[in-house]
């Protein structure tokens, strides 16, 4: 049997000869957690005992009990009312007002509209990858800033 080299293939606690030197394995191997919802690396002790970071914490309690794909569902729109606009067009209206394209979207309950908005009529849904609000948020623009 040939020695390992550059690799830990020896038992834990003993010293392997590799081409880089001697090296001693540790006797207990390294314990990595990881987030349960986007699998990222945690080291908080409190993140750890609950199994998610603090992003995630967040954003779970602004979905409400509801997974991600059960919100994104439920603001995803079959077929586009007449009476929405693309939001796009509202944050071009926002823009010729002063009102910063930041500003709308904290409105419409952030860029992924994971929050509630500040009023229903920013409310984002969703069509095929686009962000449509209601008509009615061009009126109420004056109040948001």
């Amino acid at each position: 049997m040939t020695e390992p080299k550059n690799t830990y293939e020896a038992s834990l606690g003993k010293k392997v000869r590799t081409t880089i030197g001697e090296v001693t394995i540790p006797s207990s191997p390294k314990v990595e957690h990881t987030c349960s919802r986007c699998g990222k690396r945690i080291t908080d002790p409190k993140s750890i005992e609950l199994g998610m970071g603090p992003t995630c914490r967040r954003r779970t309690m602004w979905l409400k009990g509801k997974t991600l794909e059960e919100h994104y569902a439920s603001i995803t729109l079959e077929e586009v009312p007449e009476d929405y606009i693309r939001l796009s067009a509202l944050i071009e209206a926002a823009n010729k007002i002063g009102i910063s394209s930041h500003r709308i979207l904290q409105a419409c309950g952030g860029d992924r509209a994971l929050r509630n908005p500040e009023h229903p009529f920013f409310q984002v849904y969703y069509r095929k990858n686009r962000r449509y609000v209601s008509k009615k948020a061009l009126e109420h623009l004056q109040k948001i800033q």
